[in-house]
Formats: structure tokens, C-alpha cells, sequence
């Protein structure tokens, strides 16, 4: 029997909702094995399976046997056994899910079950010497009960929220009272969170806040981070009930928290501060202007932000500038930044730094809540870019430029794609480099106006290799819509620079057919395919290596069918070394990234890989260095692409690998 409800719990877990139809021949057994107070383990098992049952099925499977089911559960809560005791709690859980799914709605009747199930999960939340597992999942249970139940338990509430109030000053408990707090606020019905405390002048909310707040310096990692998640919710929720020092003593606990240490942790405390913010600005800006801001513009130079902390730090800047403070309005905020990077003379401040700076700058002038503001911003950068202003400032002004550009139509701007391409023209590598990007991303702000002039340069201009990194740029900032529009144009300057001898040149070209293709499939996938035949080399490898991007940009558009990418994958067969390598490396990424694509053409395939590991004679040549000779083999980088793709299609999973003769 236990081996069964195992089954059973595998068979849910591989296809929720499989029982939906079987239910009422599943509750009898259920029943019996629920009260066999023989086997711990057999009660275990059947909580488990129940447990997992609920959370996989719709609520309407369920609440025809919840009368037969629930008085069960409920008595084997007070079972003396722990875990069954604890595995017990879980399964009320997902009980007060199924009987009400969908607060405050009523679409069933949950009312002759409720007394029941309440009074025996606070028994449990109110005993002290029982497990910790025990005490979590009845905290946790208690919580959902009043997250989904408390408009109709209300007469409750003033004795359990103490009691939960309790537990989140214990120091074991208190994890999972941060976290069933956090459930509460944002119950869609009434859970008394604004209920006076008893004992306390102010409000169980105003308590909870000031707790979770003395845990933000707290050593416990864990806790703080949930803190810091429970304390956002609660602001976005119920920020408007909360007073000037509520929101204190919160905050002056954040700035130690937003540091280069613990991004993730910095992540949370600055979204938390942007909630801080956009609740009650007049309460919360003079706090943050004094105590985190200078701890804010310090993560912003760390060479170590990226990802979803520098979105949160990116968010934090856009809600100061939308509130237009005082204490940390645009003009405050921006002058703020171009001291960060040295506005007044030399910087140190890395690529990585000026690119953190500079997208601060675009978000704070995209928030700006007067337009003249962020065109007074983009004039005085467009100013920068004289040849006398020292080259720091200029590199700046034009990744500044680039992504205001890039999040704001600056089309109305005169003058501004002339001045940056006079950009082209300096002796410095940094900023030419800097001006391609920023061509491109304001290309990206408005496509139908700026694409005709920078397709035009890409072939006529003598900087074309600074346009190409241009369109690279434009293409990685477009989203699909704009783009697929004007795919067919794009691409004669692309399959020119296809063909160029310099492999860094074709390489981006690559990557720029690749973007173009995952936002317009049906344009450039023939065309490429197509080049698969080209009589230069060259063209082909680009083609091939251009599917590499395809399936790393899937995410934003469509998905290449499976008999196109086999199509370019037979280029394993190629007679030239570039074009193989191509087709291997892009088999590796295809084998990591789309595995089932790949089911029907292993058998094709494989020999050619496995070909491909076999040392080529014809490939070894000696060269002669004078007073010594060197051997060179072509192959190698070839060999060790083709091992590097055995070794991914072993680790895909794929059931159909046919075992090919490998060579000697």
C-alpha cells in the first residue's frame, strides 16, 4: 500500500491533474489508509500523495470529498507523531486552496468546514513544546487560512495575529512568520492587518513593520532577504496607512545592505526603497537622499553590477525622478551622476562603470516629468562632443546620448547623427568605439527615420566597419515589430560584409544576420539558406554561423523549425575547414539548446561528426622557422569542436544516439 500511494504521488507529479476523472475511486482508499493507526509510514505516504493531489488538480476535483478528507486530516494534525503531525498541516494548506481558490470569491460553500479546520490548526500554533517542523507548518497553515478565510473569521482575527506576531519575534519561528506575513498582505480580503494591537497604541501592521525592520541587521542571510521581500509587499500594499516613522525605521536600515558584497541583496533593498518611494515620496526621499544615496551611487560605479541588480538600482533612480522631490529631483539626481563619472575632468571609471553611469543618465531623463528637462540634457551632451572638450567627456556624453537614444525617439534633435559621426574621425579607439554604439541605439529609438541614413553609410561611408558595430548595436536594442519591417533592406550590406577577409568583420556580420533572422524568419532564413551554396567560403561559414544567434535570440520571436536547422547543419560535409567549423559549433549549440531538434537527423549527422574527430594527414604541414621547424595542424581547433559536441550530445538527454563507427 505504501508503494502504491508512491506510484501514485510519481504518477501526479508527471501528469497533474491525471486523476481529475479517477477521484472518487482514489477517496475510499485514501480514507482507509488515513486512519490506519498501524503504519506511520502507510499515513506518511497518503498525506504526501494528498498533499500533492490538491496542489495538481483543479479545486472542483476535490471539494465534493472534502468533507470525507478533511475531518481525517484534521484529527491526524494532533497525531503525537511528528512528521505525520507536520505532513498533516501541509495538507490543510492546500485544503484551504481548494475550498477557497479564489478569495473573496465564494464558489463553494467552504462555511461548514471552517470552525474546524481553524480551531485545530491555532490549537497547534499556540502549543510550545512540539517540533520545529511542526511549528512552521502550522505558521504557515494559519496564515493561509487567513489570507483566504478572513472575512469570514473575522471574530479571530485579534487573538491570532498576536499569536503570529509572536512567533515572528521568535528566533526559530521567525523565518516563516516573516514569510506568512508577507501572504497576508497581499490577501485580497479583509486579514485585519490595520486592526489596533492589543497592548500597543498602534496598529498590528506598524508592529510588524518595526520587527521586520530590526531584522534587516540581523547576521541571518536568509532572514534579512526575507525580510526585505515581506517589507516590500507590505509597503506596496499598506504603505498608505503607515506614518512618517514607520518608514524611518525601515529605511535607515537599508544602507548597509546595498553594497557590491551581496548584489541580490542589494536587488531586494533598492526595490524596496523604489516601493519606498512611489508609496509616500514626502515621507521617504529627505531619508534616502541623506542616507542611501551615496550608497546607491557607489554600486552604480562597481564593476561587478549587472543583470536584475542594476534594473532594481535603474528603477530606484527612474521613481526619484517621476516623484520630483526636492531633496533628489532631475537636476539633483543628474548632476549626481555626472560627478560619479568625472564630469569635470579626467575619470577612471571603466567601460563597464561609463555604460552603468550613462544608463542611470537615459533612465532619469526617460522619467523626467517636464520634456524640456531631458531635451536641455541631450543638447548639452550634443555640446560635449567639440574637439575640446577633454575626450573623457565626450566618451561620456556619447554612451549618454546613446542610451537616452535607445529609450527615447530623439529624431527632433538637428544635428545629432552629423556630431557623432564626426565622432569617426578621432585618433582615440575608446571613443569611436563609443560613438558606434551610440549611433546604433538611437537608430533603435526610431527605425524608420534613422535606418535609411545608417543603411546608406554601412556601404558608403569610409568608417564601415564602425557602421557595421552601429547596426550590430541597433539590432540588439530593436525590438521585433520595428525591425522585421525593414529586414529585406538590411540584408545586401550584411551579405557584403559576409564576404570579407577579416574574420572579426564576418564574425559580427554573423551575429547580425542571426539577430535579423529571430525577428524575421521567413525573410532571411531563405536568403541564408540560399548562401549555403555560395561560391565563396566565406559566405558559407557566415550563413552557417549565423544560426547560432538565431537560436540564442529564439526567446524574442519565433522558433526556426527543426528541418531548417538541419538544412544548415549538413554543412558538416562542407570541403573547406571554416565552413565546418561552423556547422560543429553550431550543432554544439543546437545539442544544448534544442535538442529535440535534432531527433531525426541524428542518423545523417553523426557520421559526419565523428568523421570530423579523426586526425587529417593532409591538413599537417612543417613550417620552416630557420634554425628549427614547426609543425602545424589545421585540424586541431576542427577536432576539438567535434569532441566538444559529442561530449554535449551525451549530456542532452536524447534517447536516440545510434553508436556510428568511430574512425581509428
Amino acid at each position: 500500500r505504501v508503494a502504491t500511494f508512491h506510484t501514485l504521488r510519481q504518477l501526479v507529479q508527471s501528469l497533474p491533474g491525471c486523476l481529475a476523472e479517477h477521484a472518487s475511486a482514489v477517496v475510499p482508499g485514501l480514507d482507509k489508509a488515513l486512519k490506519d493507526g498501524q503504519s506511520n509510514n502507510l499515513r506518511i505516504e497518503a498525506l504526501a500523495f494528498l498533499q500533492l493531489a490538491l496542489e495538481a488538480h483543479a479545486p472542483r476535483v476535490f471539494q465534493p470529498h472534502a468533507g470525507a478528507l478533511l475531518p481525517v486530516v484534521l484529527a491526524l494534525v494532533n497525531d503525537r507523531y511528528y512528521k505525520t503531525a507536520a505532513e498533516a498541516l501541509r495538507v490543510c494548506s492546500g485544503f484551504v486552496k481548494v475550498l477557497r481558490p479564489s478569495p473573496p470569491a465564494e464558489e463553494f460553500d467552504f462555511r461548514p468546514h471552517l470552525p474546524a479546520l481553524f480551531s485545530t490548526v491555532k490549537a497547534r500554533l499556540v502549543g510550545q513544546d512540539q517540533d520545529h517542523e511542526v511549528k512552521e507548518s502550522a505558521i504557515t497553515c494559519i496564515g493561509l487560512i487567513i489570507c483566504h478565510f478572513g472575512d469570514a473569521c473575522s471574530s479571530e482575527l485579534s487573538s491570532t495575529l498576536p499569536l503570529l506576531l509572536e512567533r515572528l519575534r521568535n528566533e526559530i519561528t521567525r523565518v516563516t512568520a516573516v514569510k506568512a506575513f508577507a501572504a497576508l498582505a497581499t490577501s485580497k480580503v479583509d486579514t485585519g492587518f490595520n486592526s489596533s494591537l492589543p497592548g500597543s497604541s498602534g496598529t498590528v501592521l506598524q508592529a510588524v513593520v518595526a520587527e521586520l525592520a530590526s531584522f534587516l541587521r540581523k547576521s541571518n542571510r536568509p532572514l534579512r532577504q526575507a525580510s526585505l521581500s515581506a517589507l516590500e509587499v507590505i509597503l506596496r500594499a499598506h504603505g498608505s496607512q503607515l506614518a512618517q516613522g514607520d518608514f524611518d525605521g525601515v529605511l535607515l536600515e537599508m544602507p548597509p545592505l546595498v553594497s557590491e558584497g551581496d548584489l541580490h541583496m542589494a536587488h531586494l533593498a533598492l526595490l524596496l526603497a523604489t516601493t519606498a518611494v512611489k508609496t509616500n515620496a514626502a515621507a521617504t526621499v529627505p531619508t534616502l537622499a541623506e542616507k542611501l544615496q551615496a550608497k546607491a551611487l557607489s554600486l552604480l560605479q562597481s564593476a561587478l553590477l549587472q543583470g536584475q541588480p542594476l534594473r532594481s538600482l535603474l528603477a530606484y533612480f527612474s521613481a526619484l525622478v517621476a516623484a520630483d522631490a526636492p531633496e533628489l529631483n532631475f537636476a539633483v539626481l543628474t548632476a549626481q551622476l555626472l560627478a560619479c563619472a568625472g564630469g569635470g575632468g579626467a575619470t577612471s571609471l571603466s567601460r563597464h562603470s561609463l555604460e552603468g553611469v550613462s544608463s542611470a543618465m537615459a533612465a532619469c531623463c526617460s522619467a523626467a516629468p517636464h520634456p524640456p528637462q531631458r531635451a536641455a540634457m541631450v543638447s548639452s551632451f550634443l555640446g560635449e562632443l567639440s574637439s575640446s572638450t577633454p575626450l573623457s567627456r565626450r566618451v561620456l556624453a556619447l554612451f549618454c546620448l546613446g542610451e537616452i537614444g535607445a529609450k527615447n525617439d530623439l529624431a527632433s534633435v538637428s544635428g545629432l547623427v552629423d556630431s557623432i559621426m564626426g565622432s569617426f574621425a578621432s585618433a582615440s579607439e575608446e571613443e569611436k568605439t563609443a560613438a558606434s554604439f551610440a549611433l546604433g541605439s538611437i537608430a533603435a529609438g526610431n527605425l524608420p527615420h534613422y535606418l535609411p541614413h545608417l543603411l546608406k553609410e554601412v556601404g558608403s561611408s569610409k568608417h564601415e566597419y564602425l557602421m557595421l558595430y552601429a547596426v550590430k548595436e541597433m539590432l540588439s536594442r530593436s525590438g521585433q515589430p520595428d525591425l522585421a519591417g525593414f529586414a529585406q533592406q538590411m540584408l545586401p550590406p550584411l551579405f557584403a560584409f559576409s564576404e570579407r577577409d577579416e574574420e572579426g568583420v564576418r564574425n559580427v556580420a554573423a551575429e547580425c544576420l542571426g539577430k535579423l533572422a529571430a525577428v524575421a524568419l521567413d525573410v532571411v532564413i531563405p536568403a541564408l539558406e540560399e548562401r549555403l551554396t555560395h561560391g565563396n567560403a566565406f559566405a558559407r561559414s557566415v550563413a552557417v554561423n549565423s544560426i547560432r544567434f538565431v537560436i540564442a535570440e529564439e526567446s524574442t520571436g519565433a522558433s526556426l523549425s527543426a528541418a531548417s536547422i538541419n538544412t544548415f547543419l549538413r554543412a558538416l560535409d562542407d570541403s573547406d575547414l571554416k565552413v565546418r567549423r561552423g556547422a560543429l559549433l553550431a550543432l554544439n549549440c543546437v545539442a544544448h539548446n534544442r535538442p529535440a531538434a535534432l531527433r531525426d537527423s541524428l542518423p545523417e549527422l553523426l557520421p559526419l561528426l565523428y568523421a570530423e574527430t579523426a586526425k587529417n594527414p593532409a591538413l599537417v604541414h612543417q613550417v620552416d622557422l630557420g634554425p628549427f621547424k614547426h609543425t602545424v595542424d589545421d585540424g586541431l581547433e576542427l577536432r576539438k569542436a567535434a569532441f566538444e559536441c559529442m561530449d554535449t550530445l551525451l549530456d542532452s538527454g536524447l534517447e536516440r544516439l545510434p553508436p556510428g563507427p568511430l574512425p581509428p
